[in-house]
Parts: structure tokens; C-alpha cells; sequence
């Protein structure tokens, strides 16, 4: 009886030894497939978000190539170069001939909205021998508005449209230097070159990219002014790249985390990518140098698909360990 008593002892603890040995193994087994399956999770979205930042940069030194083109083309063209010419010889600030500097200054606008539209860019400006604005086109809100400065009593006075007007109206260049009166070089290799030159710059809560050329006289080869050929990434082109691609791409100037975000470069850069997540988010951010202040670009990704097969797992663990 006592020995019979005491093996049924014996074999509750040891079904209960048993028993919490395999919840412990399954525990264990259920803990390193929930670390791994997250793990795995992270290292995909890692890859995606490197794509998307390697397509990015591809496109970005795409459009400063495209606008580098662009520029060099129409700086040789006979017509622009013509009519700049004509305005350098002629035009008196002084004693200022509105009929003849004007009406050409308007044709030399129209022939930059052309080129813009046809390039599909966002706006040209036009400079003179002395660096001094004469003619712009500028896109804004998915409208152009071409504009020239004129003079009277020797001083300049911005005459401007949207290309469905009919007369120009007096008016002012917008604040966010994307306009300027005055061509300042932004390198010594812009002010000399004879070839086309970029740069990327911050134009208010826009970021631009702009192609820059210097036009020579062919046959003198004395300098006769300058153009800027510009494409501005706004919100849409983000927008419109994020469906693209089917992600979440923002920019912004300002990060509270800023030593997080490495550099933007497709070959060297993107491997650094530092992915950071929340209960919902994925966030990958990476920044590129401009002109003036840094740029950063942040990729979202939605967890609530990883979030739903991680909870399964779990579930199905649980339910192991309950049976």
C-alpha cells in the first residue's frame, strides 16, 4: 500500500517535471521563432527601404543630368542667344526703349516657357551680361507664369502673367529666392564654366535642383549672360514617387534625430541605413547635402501585416502550451 502510494507520488512529479520541461521548451521554441520571424521581418523591410532610397538617388542625379542638358541646349540656341544679345546692345536703363527692349524681352519669355514646358521642368531665368534678371518662367501650384523686368525712371519693375493671360501686370518675385534680380554664382566653377553646372538647393518648404549655363558670343566668346534651368521636387513629386513605389516617402528640413540619417548615396551611403520601428511604422530616414540646409528624406512602411502573423504565431503558442 505505502510503496503503491508512493510511486503514484512519484509519478505526479514526475508527469508534472514532464510537463513543465516541454512548456518550457515550447516557451523557448515559440520566444526564438517570434525573435526570428520579427528579425526577418526588419531585414525585408531593410532591403525594400534601400531600394526605394537607390531609386530616389537614381532619380535625383537622373534630373540633375536631364537639367544639365537641357541648359547646355538652350544656351546654344540661335534664337535666345540673338535676342540676348540684342537686349546687352540696346538696353539703357536710363533712357529705356519700352518698345523695343519690352516686346523682345516678351518673346525671349515665351521662348523660355516653351523650352520649359517642352523639357517638362519647373521654370528658366535669364540673365544678362551683368548678372541682372531679364526674363523668367516659374511653375507654381501646376501653373507657369512667365514673367520680365522692365525700367522706368532707371528703375526695374517686374512685369509678370500666368500663361493663360493675355496682359502682363506689374508685380514682385516671390520671397523664396527662387526668383532672383541678381545671378549669384553659388561655386567659382558656375561663374567660369563653359559647361553646364548643378546644384540642389532649399526654396522654402520645396527642394530644387538647377542646371546652370553661361552664354558666349560664338564668335567673340565674350560672355553675354547666364540661364537656369530648375525642377522643383514639391509635395506631389513625393506623393506621386510614393505611389510609385508603394511606400511612404516625405522630406523635410528639420529632424529631431539627425545623426541617425546617414548620407544619401546609392554607392556608398545606402548600405548605412539605420531602420528604426514603431508598434505600427517601419522608419527608415537619410539625408542629402544642398546648397544651404540639409535635406532628409524619411520611407514609412506599415506593420499591420507583420503585426497580424507575428499575433498568430503568438496565438498559436499559446494554444500549444494551453493543450
Amino acid at each position: 500500500m505505502k510503496f503503491s502510494l508512493l510511486r503514484k507520488r512519484l509519478s505526479a512529479k514526475l508527469s508534472l517535471l514532464v510537463t513543465l520541461a516541454i512548456m518550457l521548451v515550447v516557451l523557448a521554441l515559440g520566444v526564438n521563432f517570434d525573435v526570428v520571424l520579427r528579425q526577418s521581418f526588419l531585414d525585408g523591410t531593410r532591403l525594400r527601404m534601400q531600394h526605394a532610397f537607390e531609386r530616389l538617388d537614381s532619380n535625383l542625379g537622373r534630373i540633375e543630368s536631364d537639367l544639365k542638358v537641357g541648359v547646355a541646349f538652350a544656351s546654344q540656341e540661335e534664337s535666345l542667344i540673338a535676342s540676348i544679345e540684342l537686349i546687352n546692345q540696346y538696353q539703357e536703363k536710363s533712357n529705356y526703349n519700352e518698345a523695343l527692349i519690352d516686346e523682345e524681352k516678351k518673346s525671349l519669355a515665351l521662348k523660355a516657357l516653351e523650352r520649359v514646358k517642352y523639357s517638362q521642368n519647373s521654370g528658366m531665368l535669364i540673365y544678362d551680361r551683368n548678372d541682372e534678371l531679364l526674363v523668367f518662367v516659374d511653375q507654381r501650384a501646376g501653373v507657369y507664369h512667365l514673367g520680365y523686368v522692365t525700367f522706368a525712371n532707371g528703375q526695374p519693375i517686374v512685369m509678370t502673367r500666368a500663361e493663360s493671360g493675355r496682359e502682363f501686370q506689374s508685380g514682385i518675385l516671390p520671397a523664396d529666392g527662387g526668383l532672383s534680380g541678381v545671378h549669384i554664382p553659388h561655386s567659382a566653377a558656375e561663374e567660369d564654366s563653359r559647361a553646364p553646372t548643378g546644384s540642389t538647393l532649399r526654396l522654402g518648404e520645396r527642394l530644387m535642383i538647377n542646371g546652370h549655363q553661361n552664354v558666349f558670343d560664338p564668335v567673340r566668346q565674350q560672355k553675354l549672360g547666364h540661364i537656369e534651368l530648375s525642377f522643383s521636387l514639391d509635395v506631389q513629386y513625393f506623393e506621386h514617387l510614393s505611389k510609385d513605389m508603394d511606400i511612404k516617402l516625405t522630406h523635410a528640413f528639420e529632424r529631431p534625430q539627425t545623426t541617425q540619417a546617414a548620407e544619401l548615396d546609392r554607392h556608398n551611403g545606402i548600405a548605412a541605413l539605420v531602420v528604426s520601428e514603431t508598434t505600427d511604422n517601419y522608419m527608415g530616414v537619410m539625408r542629402k547635402s544642398t546648397l544651404s540646409d540639409p535635406v532628409y528624406f524619411t520611407v514609412t512602411l506599415d506593420k499591420s501585416r507583420e503585426n497580424a502573423v507575428v499575433n498568430k504565431q503568438r496565438m498559436q503558442i499559446f494554444l500549444m502550451l494551453l493543450a
